[in-house]
């Protein structure tokens, strides 16, 4: 089963879609800020739904739609965002506190945010902050502000 992950590029919404291993639909899921029943219908149109993990992989490198559609990470543990983060500077069990809190939807768009916020550091030459900050005043949600 492989399982891939939509965030909406303005909002906290986000839809997962898991695919059997004959790479067909078997479950889709709505989360983040409540749904209409007219954004629900929007979503379920023909057009717009990956029915097969191909359409899913089409989907995965087009970059100019509402949603960036991507693999889901695997693995939500706190090692894996420390890791990532490299930044690792203040206290651990503060950090790891701040990071169970949060749900498994929210540790997966801070894993796939996490690349993109250190090139944007770089960039403009500022510091990281402490990962517990970061954590803290959820900066990867700043974006959809």
């Amino acid at each position: 089963m492989r399982e891939y992950i939509a965030l909406h590029k303005k909002s906290s919404r986000k839809i997962y879609f898991k695919y059997s291993f004959l790479g067909v639909l078997e479950e889709l899921k709505l989360y983040g800020e409540k749904y209409t029943e007219e954004q629900v219908k929007w979503v379920l149109q023909s057009t717009r739904m990956p029915f097969t993990e191909s359409q899913m992989l089409f989907l995965c490198s087009n970059k100019k739609l509402d949603f960036d559609y991507m693999p889901m990470p695997t693995d939500l543990s706190f090692e894996v965002f420390w890791n990532l983060y490299g930044y690792k500077k203040g206290k651990i069990a503060t950090t790891q506190k701040a990071w169970n809190a949060l749900s498994d939807a929210d540790k997966i768009e801070v894993l796939l945010y996490i690349p993109k916020f250190k090139e944007t550091k770089k960039i403009d030459k500022t510091a990281m902050p402490y990962p517990s900050t970061f954590l803290n005043q959820k900066y990867w949600l700043a974006d959809k502000i």
